[in-house]
């Protein structure tokens, strides 16, 4: 198992191969994993559904909330809310689908740049690259009133009516440690970097100690993973 996930009463898990495993409450279908649920790289769960990001990146759900826009390719992130769903693409734009009592699909036009999403209940919170918050949904609790003074984000994070970032300031640093990617042999791959630090930062991706041709975006990928691409 590389990722687990937990939904209102359900749990899910991403296997070393791709595979999903899901197990508790059933009451939407939300453990029964589509058979789409294969070659899988990432998982979240909503409350009453689950998603699974592809290594082709497409997004699949199942349970309560099963279907998923046509405009959700590309994506590098995925996060599931009580009726509602949040996917980060690779270009830095945030696309959400599903229940929008409180505007918690109404993504804002400010949220561009982004490098990191969260969701729960019925508000979302997205980070930027320049370390701001940006939040949206129900304001319950206050909870969509960002701080002015919120910045050098490098981690945001959701609860059901509050959010936590994490902060810090100096030198660049990783807001999300890099992962062994889940890539099966001739499929694309996408490797994401968020960073955080004093502007500007320039990036530059290496392999086995060099550094890679014109790599120098905050993602590296490879049109067709191959064994030498490892390490």
């Amino acid at each position: 198992v590389v990722a687990i996930a937990a939904g209102q009463a359900h749990s899910v898990a991403l296997r070393a191969d791709g595979t999903v495993v899901a197990w508790g409450s059933s009451e939407y279908g939300q453990t029964s994993v589509s058979f789409l649920g294969t070659k899988v790289i990432a998982i979240a769960a909503g409350y009453y559904h689950t998603l699974a990001l592809r290594s082709d990146h497409t997004v699949v759900s199942w349970g309560s909330q099963d279907s998923v826009p046509s405009s959700a390719t590309n994506v590098v992130a995925i996060a599931g809310g009580f009726e509602h769903s949040v996917a980060l693409k690779d270009d830095g734009t945030v696309l959400a689908w599903g229940d929008n009592t409180f505007g918690q699909t109404n993504v804002p036009a400010a949220a561009t740049n982004i490098v990191a999403i969260a969701t729960e209940w019925y508000h979302s919170a997205a980070l930027r690259n320049d370390g701001t918050v940006i939040a949206w949904g129900s304001n319950y609790f206050s909870v969509t009133n960002v701080p002015g003074s919120l910045s050098n984000g490098v981690g945001v994070a959701d609860g059901e009516d509050f959010s936590v970032v994490t902060v810090r300031s100096g030198l660049p640093v990783f807001g999300r440690q890099l992962a062994s990617a889940v890539v099966h042999l001739s499929s694309p791959a996408r490797l994401n970097a968020c960073f955080q630090g004093s502007y500007p930062l320039a990036c530059q991706w290496y392999h086995d100690g060099a550094a890679i041709l014109d790599a120098t975006n905050s993602y590296l990928v490879l049109n067709s993973a191959q064994p030498p691409d490892t390490g």
